[in-house]
């Protein structure tokens, strides 16, 4: 509990229970009748907020016997408050009580609260010092102890010059009462006043306090729930990465055999399958394209069970770049699209998986020959500080800004002029992204409708192979 030190307010000497001095304060004892007022209620709201963000702080949804815990710790820690700040008497709080032997039920009164009550929290236990104040006090503060039971009726007596008892209600009623039976009241009306404002404005803070505790006992059942099924559903989501990547494998296997046979054959000289070349094509094309299809799923597979270790090593950036643009050659000139590459002079040699690599430039490069019924796509590497970028750029069809928002979400396609079919699995850009991240880098968007697309692979310089160490992260600044 804090220790709280009162301002001196002046109070003209009168002796013990004569009249209370009515004569009106200069502006000055009025501030600091004030700023008293303010630095106690600041005070015990900041210890009840305090509390109350111990508990709502907790990892773990709490049972109801801890949340029980909870808002007695909170009742104790005002009435010691609220004792230490008043500096006299005996505070504290009773709880509506029912009778564990049945020997009568307790009524209702007229406003709808439970008439007996028990008292619980009382601070301090040894404080309860009796004088020759009023009849009223003094029988109160004589049965503040915890487990004695109260009456409404006790609580709700007033005398002249002092409210006994404060309901505590939240919007699910009341709660209990806060008792303040105080030794000796200021003699100064003002200050009187301040103590009674001082306990209004602490039943408030309290009464919030305990609303969100009762919140979280109506809450918390149905959050244990959610992480159950949560943890369950996290579970599956394992399970079916798992076995995209096992049936991957499965599929690829074989298929792997019959393209194989299948260039075989269609390299052949002999006469017989000249007439079947065509045919050979067709299959040969479609096995590629399948197989191209499970290795999307299962790289996909492979991140998302974080079964995908980078193979790293130095790799020669040009030589690179120019067998990328060897692979799409051919589909490009089919289109009489024009091929352009340029590279950084210092850009020479650079630390990265090189399967991964041509993976994801492949991908980006595929998808600008796709989406570019004419003119030029090109391929540009360029040293930024201590990254590499890699830029594939076109001048095809382009995106809107909100096809740019969904394009790196997995089996995403957007219909295009250019591209009549639903091609692909919408899997290429988001294993290329992954893998971007598992290099310690980014892919950046930037396309304008009808205006032409770049992609640019951002990846971060690392050092050589033998003392290599994790690529640093770069912050997605994806548009």
């Amino acid at each position: 509990m804090n220790q709280h030190s009162n301002l001196s307010v002046p109070q003209p000497s009168a002796p013990h229970g004569s009249a209370p001095d009515s004569a009106p304060l200069d502006p000055k004892e009025q501030l600091e009748i004030q700023l008293w007022l303010e630095r106690h209620c600041n005070q015990i709201s900041q210890q009840i907020n305090s509390q109350l963000l111990s508990c709502l702080s907790r990892d773990r949804p709490l049972h109801p016997e801890q949340q029980d815990m909870m808002a007695a710790e909170l009742f104790q820690v005002v009435v010691n408050e609220l004792r230490a700040t008043l500096g006299n008497g005996v505070v504290a709080i009773a709880l509506p009580w029912h009778d564990p032997d049945l020997r009568f039920q307790p009524a209702s009164s007229s406003s709808g609260s439970e008439t007996v009550f028990q008292v619980c929290h009382v601070a301090p236990p040894d404080s309860r010092r009796l004088s020759t104040d009023t009849p009223l006090l003094q029988g109160l503060r004589a049965r503040l102890s915890p487990g004695e039971t109260l009456l409404v009726q006790d609580l709700q007596q007033r005398q002249s010059d002092w409210q006994t008892a404060w309901q505590i209600k939240t919007s699910r009623g009341l709660v209990g009462w806060l008792i303040v039976a105080p030794t000796r009241l200021p003699d100064q009306a003002p200050m009187r006043q301040a103590w009674l404002d001082l306990i209004e404005r602490v039943v408030q803070p309290c009464a919030i306090a305990i609303s969100q505790i009762q919140l979280l006992q109506v809450e918390c059942p149905h959050c244990r729930k959610l992480e159950t099924r949560i943890r369950e559903l996290e579970k599956i989501n394992q399970l079916k990465s798992e076995f995209l990547a096992n049936t991957s494998h499965e599929i690829r296997t074989p298929l792997n055999s019959m393209l194989g046979f299948v260039q075989l054959l269609h390299q052949s000289q002999s006469s017989e399958l000249a007439a079947h070349r065509d045919y050979l094509n067709i299959i040969l094309s479609s096995g590629q394209y399948l197989l191209a299809l499970v290795n999307d799923i299962l790289d996909l597979s492979k991140v998302e069970a974080d079964r995908l270790d980078l193979q790293w090593e130095t790799i020669h950036v040009p030589d690179l770049c120019h067998s990328l643009i060897a692979l799409i050659a051919e589909k490009a000139h089919a289109k009489g699209l024009q091929l352009r590459i340029s590279f950084d002079p210092s850009v020479t040699t650079f630390v990265a998986d090189s399967l991964r690599l041509k993976q994801m430039l492949f991908n980006l490069l595929s998808n600008a020959v796709k989406f570019t019924p004419s003119g030029t796509v090109g391929l540009s590497v360029n040293l930024v500080g201590v990254f590499l970028h890699f830029t594939v750029w076109d001048t095809g069809a382009g995106m809107t800004k909100e096809q740019q928002v969904r394009l790196f979400r997995p089996y995403t396609q957007f219909p295009n002029e250019v591209v009549k079919t639903h091609e692909g699995t919408g899997l290429g850009l988001v294993v290329s992204q992954k893998l971007a991240r598992l290099h310690g880098g980014r892919i950046e968007v930037h396309s304008e409708l009808n205006q032409g697309s770049q992609f640019t692979l951002v990846l971060p310089l690392t050092p050589a192979v033998g003392d290599r160490q994790a690529p640093p992260e770069i912050p997605d600044t994806q548009t």
